[in-house]
């Protein structure tokens, strides 16, 4: 994943997290039936709240500049997806359409040098099918049911303090599976799941 965000303290331990994400499982495997199989790569763009607590003696969710302390913190947010366009090949290449989803999360940190945190993810990502199109001679129409995705990812943040606020960006790898949660296209499955 890629993002960048602001984060505001409510106090010396508690803060708020108004962040954007591109999240991505590249090349999953999908599986369909019998022995159709393709690969794909889903995006997702992702608007998000977080609230963070800093745990431990004298810790704080936003240290000065020039401690080195490692404060370790906690992180769980939520919002809005807008997902790209999911693109497969099962003879013709085919491209669902989703709407608007939600995500989940929670990620434990730590400052590992001032203005640098380094954290573990784990987050939810689920939107619905709208419909497909076809670039074979089928036009393509309605398509229904579910796309869900669970991503574990390690990210490294760098954080540029501002007064008050202190802007950040930077990204992570790790796993990503991708399900289609009945996803169906006038009668036909389109998938069962797609794997890391």
């Amino acid at each position: 994943q890629l993002g960048a965000g602001i984060r505001v303290p409510l106090s010396d331990r508690v803060g708020f997290d108004l962040g954007y994400r591109l999240r991505a499982a590249v090349e999953a495997t999908l599986d369909g039936d019998g022995d159709e199989h393709a690969a794909t790569s889903v995006y997702s763009h992702s608007a998000q709240l977080g609230l963070t607590y800093a745990f431990g003696e004298n810790s704080q969710i936003m240290p000065p500049t020039d401690s080195s302390a490692s404060d370790w913190y906690v992180s769980v947010f939520g919002g809005g997806v807008f997902p790209d366009d999911v693109n497969f090949d099962y003879g013709s290449v085919y491209a669902l359409q989703s709407k608007t989803g939600f995500t989940v999360g929670a990620a434990v940190g730590t400052h590992m040098a001032p203005g640098l945190r380094g954290e573990l993810e784990l987050s939810y990502l689920r939107h619905a099918i709208d419909g497909y199109t076809s670039t074979g001679d089928d036009p393509g129409s309605d398509a229904s049911g579910h796309v869900e995705q669970f991503f574990a990812l390690a990210n490294v943040w760098k954080d540029i303090p501002l007064g008050m606020v202190s802007p950040y960006f930077g990204g992570g790898i790790g796993f990503g599976t991708t399900r289609f949660d009945d996803a169906d296209r006038e009668g036909d499955a389109i998938g069962d799941k797609a794997g890391l």
